[in-house]
């Protein structure tokens, strides 16, 4: 019986343009692994609150690059572009008012993982993360990125026969 677990690593980043690396260390029982996931904390655009708040779509923001590949083999296996919550959660809902605006911690959508199924699973994975929302703007942002590695195991209790 396979089971899913997952493991969380955090980049932090407080400068624009920040590279930072960070190596994902894999436990012993991964069999495979199954997909990633980022996302951003600590980091809040707050556009205030007007009536065209609720009838104009914008863009989601780019808040960096992360890029993560097997020290075993010199490949690339996965790449993406980490957003900021979608400013557009209230779009059209005329429910809202000033005081209380939808925000990404209380009616963001639900998250699933990018699926990869890495099959050789190696111990150590080598990742990346560049801040491309700092260097757009020209400011220096504190966040907190966060990524999520899934992967499998094979519970070898269940396997076995009596």
């Amino acid at each position: 019986m396979l089971q899913e677990k997952v493991i969380i690593q955090q980049v932090f980043i407080t400068q624009m343009g920040q590279f930072k690396t960070f190596q994902v260390r894999m436990p012993s029982d991964a069999k495979k692994i199954i997909g990633f996931e980022a996302a951003i904390g600590g980091f809040d655009m707050d556009d205030g609150f007007d009536l065209d708040y609720l009838l104009i779509i914008r863009p989601v923001a780019v808040a960096g690059e992360l890029r993560i590949q097997n020290l075993q083999s010199a490949n690339l296996f996965y790449s993406t572009e980490v957003k900021l919550s979608d400013r557009n959660l209230g779009f059209g809902d005329f429910t809202q008012y000033f005081q209380w605006v939808r925000k990404a911690w209380t009616h963001d959508y639900h998250r699933e993982e990018d699926t990869v199924h890495i099959h050789e699973s190696s111990p150590i994975l080598q990742g990346s993360y560049r801040d491309k929302i700092g260097e757009a703007s020209h400011s220096n942002y504190t966040y907190t990125v966060n990524i999520y590695v899934w992967y499998s195991t094979e519970d070898l209790k269940n396997n076995l026969e009596p």
